[in-house]
């Protein structure tokens, strides 16, 4: 029989899965957690310098969103028995409503990157398997994105995810 100790032991080490120990899972998650939390408030802070009503509006629902995936990886990390971040770096600003479109649909880019790195790194875990869920719920605002950035410059819309499919 199993005693306690053991039993938490497996547990985690079943989350954090076999490849990655808990500590390093702890700092990948915090560090997509930290990233997801800029993210949200940069958008809040371009949809208010945003002229259209639809736009700003989606990204509204775009800040939310990752809002609520921060909080939901900000669960999974003290679960895991690690301690958020305190610090979220300050959002990033263009010098016109078009400009921070482009920064905003860069950022998603390199975090769908990010989360795809991530990912391959935590082979056979339940951390694995939070990132592919974030994975998904992103696409949606990567597609919202370059759409929006589409219909204000075409030649922005350019880029290949499926490139990068896990």
């Amino acid at each position: 029989m199993i005693n306690l100790a053991e039993r938490w032991e497996l547990f985690w080490r079943r989350l954090a899965g076999d490849v990655v120990d808990k500590e390093e899972a702890v700092r990948l998650l915090a560090e997509i957690y930290t990233e997801k939390r800029r993210i949200a408030e940069q958008l809040l802070s371009h949809a208010r310098t945003v002229h259209y009503q639809e736009f700003r509006e989606d990204l509204e629902r775009i800040a939310a969103e990752d809002r609520s995936l921060a909080e939901y990886l900000g669960k999974f990390i003290e679960e895991l028995g690690g301690a958020l971040p305190s610090e979220i770096p300050p959002a990033k600003s263009g010098a016109d409503p078009f400009e921070n479109m482009t920064i905003d649909l860069e950022d998603h880019r390199a975090f769908h990157v990010l989360l795809i790195e991530y990912t391959n790194r935590l082979q056979n875990s339940a951390t694995r398997d939070v990132l592919v869920d974030i994975h998904s719920r992103e696409d949606d605002h990567l597609e919202t994105l370059e759409s929006m950035a589409a219909r204000t410059q075409p030649y922005t819309g350019d880029w290949e995810r499926d490139e990068l499919l896990l």
